[in-house]
């Protein structure tokens, strides 16, 4: 058995731009390598000031959370501290209302002491403006007491030797 090898050639046609060797565009050859380089620097650059922004805008919202944490719990405090006081205003307005019901209280009891008072006021002048009447009538009681004891005994005595002569007395006249 003989076998036999056959050998064949194979050609590959090539295209005609592969075929050529890359060439750069004319005028950028010797620029390629530096304009790499300034184009990667901006990148870098760029890269640096947005992670630069970025931590900035960390910091800066860390700063805001605080301050809205530190303004919750001021609001919180002042909003006790208004319901406290509005709970103490609440108190001062009741007892400002039972401290007028008992001033209105003292007032009428005062109007009526007052009203009493002028009433036995009243009445005291009455008395004493009677007892005045009654004094002048028991001064002229006393007059005519002594005049009818001086008559009587005037009568006895002579009239020269009277102490109170009744003609000196009001109201008789002899």
């Amino acid at each position: 058995m003989s076998q036999g090898v056959t050998y064949a050639d194979l050609r590959f046609v090539r295209s005609p731009p592969e075929a050529k060797k890359r060439s750069p565009p004319a005028g950028l050859g010797r620029w390629t390598w530096p304009l790499a380089l300034a184009l990667l620097g901006a990148c870098l650059f760029l890269l640096a000031g947005a992670i630069g922004l970025g931590i900035r805008y960390w910091q800066v919202s860390r700063q805001l959370q605080q301050a809205s944490e530190g303004h919750s719990a001021e609001w919180e405090a002042l909003a006790e501290s208004i319901s406290s006081k509005e709970g103490q205003l609440d108190e001062a307005r009741a007892e400002l209302g039972f401290t007028r019901l008992t001033l209105q209280g003292c007032w009428t009891a005062g109007n009526s002491t007052q009203e009493r008072l002028q009433g036995l006021e009243r009445e005291l002048r009455l008395a004493k403006d009677q007892l005045a009447v009654l004094q002048e009538e028991k001064n002229r009681m006393e007059e005519l007491n002594r005049a009818r004891s001086c008559q009587q005994r005037g009568k006895s005595i002579a009239p020269q030797k009277q102490l109170f002569p009744c003609s000196q007395i009001p109201g008789l006249g002899g």
